[in-house]
Order: structure tokens, then sequence, then C-alpha cells
């Protein structure tokens, strides 16, 4: 082990840090341009798909001692309809998903890849403070209530510029590794 004392010490960080900074200058630098001609050719990568946040009220269709839901589906969704009953008590007494009926049948937020395809079409067709028909998926019967919608979009290029050119430096740097090997 070296013992340095503290201007030694002192030195050898410097010049490590000259080092650095020399390495760093040496860099390819992202131009504006760049990034904005990556922009342009690769919107659709950037595509967020539509996100929707909704509610339900989940009855499971693997209990074997109740192999039709229908009916008890439907009476709860005419309470709901009826204003008998609100949405966030339904869900805490009636639904059967553990996870979301503590919080009153909120499911967050979610895309098309995570639900199965009943329920999204479903969801899809309401507006936000809608509730659905009853719905049969594979999973069971769902009462769903939309919460909010986000549509599909591309960010603008303001909006993924930071984002682009921090890509594009890694990649220049990457590439510049490679070539010093």
């Amino acid at each position: 082990m070296q013992q340095l004392d503290e201007p030694a010490l002192k030195q050898r960080i410097a010049a490590a840090i000259e080092a650095q900074n020399r390495l760093e200058a040496a860099m390819p630098q992202v131009s504006e341009g760049e990034a904005q001609t990556w922009y342009e050719a690769n919107q659709d990568s950037l595509r967020i798909p539509a996100a929707w946040h909704a509610a339900h009220i989940f009855l499971t269709r693997h209990d074997k001692a109740k192999s039709d839901r229908s009916a008890e589906i439907e009476a709860i969704h005419r309470q709901l309809a009826a204003g008998e009953l609100s949405f966030p008590a339904a869900a805490e007494r009636f639904s059967e998903d553990e996870r979301t009926k503590k919080l009153q049948g909120d499911l967050g937020w979610f895309t098309r890849d995570r639900m199965p395809e009943a329920f999204i079409d479903a969801v899809a067709k309401l507006k936000p403070g809608e509730l659905s028909n009853p719905i049969l998926s594979p999973l069971g019967w769902h009462v769903i209530r939309l919460i909010e919608h986000r549509p599909a979009r591309t960010p603008d290029y303001e909006q993924a510029r930071s984002e682009i050119m921090a890509m594009l430096d890694l990649q220049k740097r990457q590439q510049r590794l490679r070539t010093n090997q």
C-alpha cells in the first residue's frame, strides 16, 4: 500500500480529474441536427400507447360452487345504475379481487396489453365517470367505472429531446470505446 502525503494525494487527484476532462473533451458530441434527424426517422418507436385509469367490481368465474354469476353481477349493476349503492361501497362489499378491493376497486393506470380483450373493449367505449354493463372476461365478471383516459400519442421533439440526446451520446461513447480497443 502506498503512503501518500496530502500534497501528493492532491496532485494525484488533480491529475486524474485532468485526464478525465481530456477524455470527456475528446468524446464526440451529439448535435441538435443529429437528434432532430433521429426523431424524424424514429417517431413511431416513441409512441406512447393509450392508457386507462379505471375501477372495477369483479366476480370470479372459477368458483365451482357458483357456476353462473350473471344474476349476481346484474343485481350489483342495477343497484349501481339506480344510485342505490356507491361504486366504492360496492367494490369493498362485493368484489373478489383482493388486490383492488381495499382500493375501492381502483386498478390504477393500465394499457391494452395488461387486461383481457373483453375488458379493454368495454373500457375503451366508456367516458370518464361512466359505468359499463356487466362484462364477462376469461377471468370472470366485471362492472367497470372509467376514471380517466389518455389517448395514444407521440411526444413532440421537445418532449423527447433530452432522452434522444442521452441515447445518441451513449451510442457515440460506446462506438468510441469499441474503436479504441
